[in-house]
């Protein structure tokens, strides 16, 4: 029998929906998560250095950029955006 899409949705949704799940309490604490973005410049050159051969390589330099310049999270203190 074929698979359809509406059964790879099915997977998918299952999936993503079985990692939607709070964190346990002794989960280990990311100290950047949060942070606005061009906290993680320093992180991002050592990458682009890492791809600056690659054909997309300005591409990807140019979305960081637009992201750094994006207004950050507004949820309030607390509120995680994932």
């Amino acid at each position: 029998m074929p698979v359809t899409r509406v059964d790879v949705a099915e997977v998918l949704a299952g999936f993503l929906g079985a990692l939607h799940v709070p964190a346990p309490a002794d989960a280990p604490a990311i100290p950047t998560r949060g942070i606005p973005l061009a906290g993680l410049q320093e992180e991002a050159e050592v990458g682009f250095e890492v791809i600056a051969d690659h054909a997309s390589a300005e591409g990807a330099r140019e979305v960081w950029q637009e992201a750094v310049a994006a207004p950050g999270w507004q949820g309030g203190a607390g509120v995680a955006a994932w």
